[in-house]
C-alpha cells in the first residue's frame, strides 16, 4: 500500500511548516532526509553554525527542536501520529537529531488544540518592537502550561528576577560590542548580510532602547549604524525561563520542541514573543562561567519576552526545501551557507 507521505506534494507540505520555525539569527540551521515514505530524520546543518555566537550549537540545537515540532504538528494534522526518536548522538553521528515516523496504519483525527496550533505556524514572526501592554496572569498561566508539556520547568520571572536578568544582559551586550568575532558573525546575517530568506533584514532589527541598565532585547544593528529610532521599553515585562534538569543535547532539543509549543500557543491569542539569550550565550563561551549571576538550580536555555503589540514584522524564510530525498538519490544541490 503506497504511503500517504510518498508524493513530493505531501512531503513539501510537511518540510515547509517544519521550515517556518525560529532559529538563531534566523540561520535556518537544519537539514530533512527522506530515509523511507513513512520516515523523516532531521539533521544540523553545519554550514549554519555560529562559533561566535552559539560555541556549543546549543541554541542551534534548540532551533532545530522547534523545527521538529512543527513538523509533529504538520504530520498530526493529516491524521496520523508521528513516533519521534530523539537521538542526538554526538559520538556517533553528531549532526542525526531526531527520526520522525510517520505511522500510517491508523488515523485519528487531530485534536483542536493541535489544528490551532498547525495554524499558528505561519503567523508567528519575532517581533522586537516595545510592547504596548503586558499579557495577564491567566495568558502567562497557560503558556507555562504549555511549555511544560515538552520541557521539566517553564516558569513567570517575578520582579527581582526580571531585574536581575535584565542587568545581566544588560552587560552582556556592552561587552558585545568590543567582542571583534561576534562583531563579524552578526554582520554576516543582518542588515544587506542577510539574503535568499536567511538572516535578519534591517526592517525587523526593531528600535533601540533608551537607557543601558535594562536592555530587553538584542541589538541586531550593532554593525549597521544608522538611523534608528530610540524608544523606551515598557517597564515590567514579562519574561518565561524554560530550562531543563539537566544540560545535554537531548535537553536542547527538548527545550526547543517546548520553546514552539509556547509561541503557537501565544501566537493562537495574538501575543508576540521576542528573546533573551545573550548571557546563556556568554555562559557558553566559558565553560568555567556557570550561568552567571541565575540565581536557579536548573539549566536554563532560553528567556521569552512575551506581550501585545500591533506593529507586526516579518522576517522572511527561505522558499526552497532543506531536504534530501534518500528514496531517489540527491536533490539539485540549493545554495546553502552564509549569506
Amino acid at each position: 500500500m503506497l504511503s500517504p507521505f510518498a508524493t513530493d506534494e505531501s512531503v513539501a507540505r510537511l518540510i515547509r511548516a517544519a521550515q517556518a520555525a525560529p532559529s538563531i539569527l534566523n540561520t535556518q540551521p537544519w537539514l530533512f532526509r527522506i530515509a523511507a515514505d513513512d520516515r523523516i530524520e532531521l539533521r544540523a546543518d553545519q554550514t549554519r553554525r555560529l562559533p561566535a555566537t552559539d560555541r556549543r550549537q546549543r541554541e542551534m540545537i534548540i532551533s532545530c527542536g522547534a523545527a521538529l515540532f512543527n513538523l509533529r504538528m504538520a504530520i498530526r494534522v493529516t491524521g496520523h501520529d508521528p513516533v519521534v526518536w530523539l537521538i542526538p548522538d554526538e559520538a556517533s553521528d553528531p549532526d542525526l537529531l531526531a527520526s520522525v515516523e510517520i505511522m500510517t496504519n491508523r488515523t485519528r483525527p487531530p485534536t483542536i488544540t493541535e489544528q490551532r496550533l498547525y495554524e499558528a505556524i505561519p503567523l508567528r514572526h519575532t517581533n522586537r518592537e516595545p510592547f504596548s501592554r503586558n499579557i495577564g496572569l491567566n495568558m502567562v498561566a497557560e503558556l507555562e502550561q504549555a511549555a511544560r508539556m515538552e520541557v521539566d520547568a517553564a516558569w513567570l520571572l517575578h520582579r527581582h528576577q526580571t531585574r536581575l536578568l535584565l542587568r545581566w544582559t544588560s552587560a552582556v551586550n556592552r561587552r558585545l560590542k568590543d567582542d571583534r568575532c561576534y562583531l563579524d558573525e552578526l554582520r554576516r546575517w543582518t542588515g544587506s548580510g542577510s539574503a535568499h530568506g536567511r538572516g535578519v533584514p534591517a526592517a525587523t532589527f526593531g528600535p533601540l532602547p533608551t537607557g543601558q541598565r535594562r536592555t530587553p532585547v538584542r541589538d541586531l544593528g550593532l554593525t549597521w549604524p544608522g538611523q534608528r529610532q530610540v524608544t523606551r521599553f515598557k517597564k515590567g515585562v514579562r519574561l518565561i525561563a524554560l530550562a531543563t534538569e539537566t544540560d545535554t543535547r537531548l535537553d536542547w532539543m527538548r527545550a526547543g520542541q517546548a520553546l514552539q509549543r509556547l509561541l503557537l500557543t501565544a501566537t493562537h491569542y495574538h501575543v508576540v514573543a521576542s528573546f533573551l539569550s545573550q548571557p546563556f550565550e556568554e555562559d557558553d563561551r566559558h565553560y568555567d562561567f556557570t550561568h552567571g549571576p541565575w540565581p536557579w538550580p536548573k539549566s536554563a536555555q532560553i528567556v521569552v519576552r512575551l506581550g501585545y503589540t500591533p506593529v507586526v514584522r516579518d522576517t522572511p524564510h527561505e522558499a526552497y526545501l532543506k531536504v534530501v530525498d534518500s528514496r531517489t538519490g540527491p536533490p539539485p544541490g540549493d545554495p546553502a551557507g552564509t549569506p
